[in-house]
């Protein structure tokens, strides 16, 4: 059945071959192959290593979970430079001349199968392509099967794992397990079939009895809903706390455990489910984000989840909100707050401008990090495999907008457009622009307005940090002081201006230098914020509270 299948894939892709990988439980693939390549039998040596470059794109796929489609191997160079630790030759110009037909255009179609979700049992790939790339439709095509075989295993894994249920569990009724172990709840059953299960079910079933089949029927249902998210078990306890500020990101070193907060965080606020995204592609997403996240001391993937976390907070506690900002919007501020500094290198605009980096000559160091954080993260959107508005309910209009916010919210927390943001702020309060009780706007252009909003609660959510418990402020301090001086040793390698307070490690200097950074950049923001959002108050008394402590141990160590 299945080499029919890979067959019927094959013709209608018009490819030379289609392998069906399957994940043998060890991290190897197996592979179901259907056609071959044209090479003579004295390039059997050649052959083997070209083979070595489909295995290793299959694992590529399989292991980062990702949808490959180029028009040539051999010319994708990141494609090639991700899987070149997999193959026996490193470099397609340093082939020899009996090694012709690997120089030909070699197009590659590589689609990985999700079980439950997020688990990877295999991959389809589809080469060579005859006489074109793989087009979109060939690849609905791919994704089409995929699914198929993806539910055809989950149900198998889910059928096994009831029955291992019901060999410890004798006391549930008959007509449970056979309505699951028979396929039942998809099945019409001819009358005399249901004649004959009617005669053979027990005909004293009490009240108890029905519910705890109905209980089991639901939880049944829960397992295998491969659309729904659920949190992790050990995860569970952090629940209640998740949406406020004693919540400290810091603490969860493992990647996975914060994508799973934001996962459910969306998920519980109802926008999966509002919008009909597709949960499958939005964990990629969101796992692609964290990865690309670097290891930096401070702009690593615990301040982009500390971040998107405090925008979840303030929707939250400040309820209102929803009088002003719909939905998509606040979909859209949680997706700019995750991903405002993906790919941060861990230093800043300054430095890149004086080093003449790549990106500051690609955007004329002009916004440099900010206009790279939202680039990375609208590519990544334009990933099929990653593109979680696919099969949504938002139509062209909604998705455009959602992107513009991204866009205008990340460029936001560029620091060199602060000053403006506190002024827009003060301008909502005094002119009266908005009102947060009445969702009133008191402005022509209204969306506008809500875009700055919008631009406004991204940039207050990357400076909440000393809002925070003194515990989890100070933390961020003490990170954010090591990648300062880590940037230094840099600038001081290329020999270009170093400021000396980034340079300063002790206690004293740093303490001194957050209580100027909080009393005179912080503060000017989360004043007129407070006043705008009554829910905000006790966040710029906490402020204030830490700004005081700064100082106060400062001092007292230049005493001692």
């Amino acid at each position: 059945m299945l080499s029919e299948a890979t067959l019927a894939v094959r013709d209608a892709l018009e490819a030379e071959r289609v392998s069906l990988w399957f994940e043998d439980g060890q991290g190897n693939l197996d592979a179901l192959d259907i056609g071959q390549i044209d090479a003579n039998e004295e390039h059997n040596d050649q052959f083997e290593s070209l083979q070595s470059v489909f295995v290793a794109i299959a694992r590529y796929c399989a292991e980062d979970k990702m949808l490959i489609n180029t028009p040539n191997v051999f010319e994708d160079e990141e494609l090639w430079n991700v899987i070149t630790d997999f193959i026996e030759f490193k470099d397609i110009n340093n082939l020899n001349e009996n090694q012709w037909f690997l120089r030909r255009a070699c197009s590659v179609l590589c689609v990985p199968i999700l079980s439950n979700g997020d688990t990877v049992v295999g991959v389809i790939q589809a080469i060579y392509k005859k006489g074109a790339s793989f087009s979109e439709t060939d690849l609905q095509i791919v994704e089409s099967v995929s699914s198929e075989v993806a539910h055809t295993i989950a149900r198998n894994i889910s059928d096994l794992t009831l029955q291992k249920y019901v060999d410890k569990h004798d006391d549930i009724p008959l007509d449970v397990i056979e309505y699951y172990l028979t396929g039942g709840m998809e099945q019409e059953q001819q009358p005399q079939a249901k004649q004959q299960q009617q005669a053979a079910q027990p005909q004293h079933v009490n009240q108890e009895e029905k519910e705890e089949m109905e209980m089991r029927l639901q939880l049944y249902h829960n397992n295998v809903n491969v659309d729904r998210f659920v949190l992790d078990d050990k995860l569970k306890s952090y629940c209640d706390l998740l949406p406020t500020c004693d919540f400290d990101a810091t603490q969860f070193d493992i990647q996975h455990d914060l994508e799973q907060f934001v996962l459910f965080a969306v998920a519980e606020y109802g926008l999966i489910d509002e919008f009909k995204l597709n949960m499958s592609k939005f964990k990629k997403f969101v796992h692609s984000i964290a990865k690309l996240y670097r290891n930096n001391p401070f702009h690593n993937w615990q301040h982009g989840f500390f971040v998107f976390h405090f925008v979840l907070y303030f929707i939250t506690k400040q309820e209102n909100i929803i009088n002003i900002l719909n939905n998509k919007q606040i979909f859209a501020i949680l997706i700019a707050a995750m991903c405002h500094d993906v790919d941060h290198p861990g230093n800043d605009n300054l430095y890149e401008i004086e080093a003449d980096s790549d990106l500051a000559r690609i955007y004329n160091g002009l916004s440099v990090l900010e206009n790279h954080h939202t680039y990375t993260t609208l590519a990544l959107l334009r990933k099929n495999d990653l593109n979680f508005f696919i099969g949504s309910n938002l139509n062209k209009k909604d998705i455009k907008e959602i992107k513009k916010i991204i866009t205008k919210s990340i460029m936001s927390t560029d620091m060199s457009h602060h000053n403006e943001t506190i002024g827009i702020l003060n301008d909502f309060i005094t002119q009266k622009i908005i009102d947060i009780n009445t969702g009133n706007i008191n402005a022509k252009n209204k969306n506008e307005i809500k875009l700055k909003l919008c631009q406004c609660i991204v940039h207050l959510a990357d400076l909440s940090a000393q809002t925070y418990p003194w515990r989890i402020a100070k933390e961020w301090e003490r990170r954010i002081a090591k990648e300062f001086k880590q940037q230094t040793i840099k600038e001081n390698k290329l020999d270009i201006p170093v400021r000396d307070w980034m340079a300063k490690t002790d206690l004293t200097t740093r303490y001194k230098n957050q209580f100027f950074f909080v009393t005179h950049v912080v503060k000017p923001l989360w004043e007129p914020a407070a006043l705008l959002f009554a829910e905000m108050e006790e966040r710029l008394a906490t402020l204030k509270a830490n700004s005081q402590k700064y100082i106060e141990i400062a001092k007292k160590k230049e005493k001692d």
